[in-house]
């Protein structure tokens, strides 16, 4: 593939989004992601190679038509998936045209920039209306930052509002040149607490901060905060002041809220993993409205999304 036209590995894209930049937007979903949060609502997203998903509700008794890939039924003539199928790209390429019922479907396909491109601006009369545009968003879309950067300037040329959604964590350098291809980024922060980050996450938070505070100083016109409300996580009185000290120190006066949700579940399951979030209640108004509340009072301007 041509270095002006390089391929990523993508795995949903959503048309008429709203909470994800000004307008009507499509926002484009990227495979792979250097975090791991235990809340994740986009498991699928984690990994950076396609991967299987089963849905055994929509499995039919006895049809076997899986079979012939490898695939063997339950007691109740049901697919039953194999670690060994899971991880066979072959299996993976023959079942994905095989399910009827998409019971059996493939989490990730590989396009190049000018192929998605023709995609993502199907609708762009309507973001031409609404002031809306493109998201690149994930996974972690600058964990391919060859595509990225290529998709951003290939939408730029074409006058194409562009938004990225990134959780910080990669080169300062890239970060930045990011910020400066893309007319918006929005930034996220999961917690100001580096032993609750690595632990809910999988890693430290200090490259994200560090990158954070290089960005704001230069691109704050063109950046939004994004803080995922996870109670039990983040929204004790200890971790509100050390995101407010964060924010505040950094010189960021306003933020939007994404109250915890556990709408990605099933998605666990259809991946054959653990969910890990599982004690993890959804966010309730009284914690949004506690939260809010404290950042409003240290001077911070508050959006909930």
């Amino acid at each position: 593939m041509s270095i002006d036209n390089p391929t990523g590995c993508i795995f949903a894209v959503q048309t008429f989004s709203l909470h994800n930049g000004p307008g009507i937007r499509t926002t484009l979903f990227l495979k792979g992601c250097p975090l791991r949060c235990i809340w994740c609502a986009n498991p699928e997203s984690q990994n950076s190679q396609p991967e299987l998903l089963y849905n055994r509700e929509l499995c039919l008794p006895e049809c076997t038509l899986c079979s012939g890939a490898g695939a063997v039924m339950d007691k109740e003539g049901k697919t039953e998936l194999s670690a060994e199928n899971r991880a066979s790209a072959i299996f993976l390429e023959e079942v994905s045209s095989i399910c009827p019922t998409e019971a059996l479907s493939i989490a990730g396909r590989t396009v190049s920039v000018n192929e998605i491109t023709e995609e993502l601006i199907r609708d762009r009369a309507f973001f031409e209306e609404s002031g809306g545009g493109v998201t690149l968003s994930g996974g972690e879309p600058l964990s391919q930052p060859d595509f990225t950067l290529a998709l951003l300037n290939k939408l730029a040329s074409m006058k194409i509002h562009t938004a990225v959604d990134t959780c910080g964590e990669a080169p300062r350098e890239l970060v930045q040149e990011v910020c400066h291809t893309a007319d918006l980024l929005l930034f996220d922060i999961k917690t100001a607490v580096t032993a609750t980050h690595i632990n809910n996450t999988g890693k430290t938070n200090t490259r994200i901060i560090q990158n954070l505070k290089t960005v704001w100083r230069e691109y704050r016109q063109k950046i939004i905060i994004r803080i995922p409300l996870i109670p039990g996580i983040n929204n004790g009185e200890n971790e509100i002041q050390a995101l407010i000290s964060l924010l505040s120190d950094s010189g960021i006066d306003r933020a939007d809220i994404l109250p915890y949700h556990t709408f990605g579940q099933s998605k666990y399951s259809h991946l054959g993993r653990r969910y890990p979030g599982k004690a993890i209640p959804p966010a309730d108004k009284d914690s949004v409205n506690l939260m809010v509340e404290q950042f409003q009072n240290a001077g911070i301007e508050v959006s909930i999304i």
